[in-house]
């Protein structure tokens, strides 16, 4: 996850927005999305890594986190839709299943009926949901109008493996920090996967957008 470094006109401490598409203009850090490396990175690994001082509390670094990167998820599925990356509904998703298609799949916390289907449940045994919102969000995620929404959408399937990733990645800060399961979640493959737990990674000045890959 990368933060950009906002310095203020008047030279006092600095601060730190998240940059959750990863191509803001600036300095930038990357710093592993777990409570216990933000905790660090807050108290002083920001402000070793751009070697000044950095003042942001973790409540107002996690909300940042929160609202960054659940408008990444959410357009990210939405993107999926239209670039054809997404199957919608407890068939199809079915029928992609067994045709070995799917690489991820992302459950409604409300949709009982769907989370009990064979290969939903399979899917969540090798670690291939997600849990977000519920049917009705969903759906207004992914595209739906309002008024043709009804009943919601249940579960979606991603199917092609870099957006997948992106989802995965998008979710653990999104939903998964907040929620406790960051660290159980990083355990299965994403973008973030490999890295050590607690290190901050100076991304160094300039116009360098990316900053250094995590």
């Amino acid at each position: 996850m990368r933060v950009v470094l906002v310095t203020p006109p008047d030279g006092g401490p600095a601060s730190v927005v998240v940059d959750a598409t990863g191509g803001a203009f600036g300095r930038g850090a990357h710093v592993h999305p777990t409570l216990k490396c933000l905790e660090g990175a807050t108290r002083r690994g920001f402000a070793r890594a751009f070697k000044r001082e950095v003042r942001i509390e973790l409540a107002t670094l996690l909300a940042g986190i929160v609202e960054a990167y659940t408008k990444r998820l959410d357009g990210l599925l939405a993107g999926g839709v239209r670039g054809g990356h997404v199957i919608l509904g407890t068939d199809d998703v079915v029928e992609a299943w067994h045709g070995g298609h799917v690489q991820l799949m992302v459950l409604a916390a409300d949709a009982a009926a769907a989370a009990n289907v064979g290969v939903v449940r399979h899917a969540t045994g090798e670690g291939k949901v997600l849990v977000y919102g519920d049917k009705l969000r969903l759906a207004r995620t992914l595209g739906r109008r309002p008024g043709e929404e009804r009943e919601g959408i249940g579960v979606c399937a991603i199917m092609d493996a870099g957006l997948a990733a992106a989802i995965r990645e998008a979710w653990l800060c999104a939903v998964g920090l907040a929620r406790g399961e960051a660290r159980q979640q990083a355990a299965a493959p994403s973008a973030t996967a490999g890295n050590p737990p607690t290190e901050i990674q100076d991304a160094g000045a300039g116009g360098d957008a990316r900053g250094v890959e995590a």
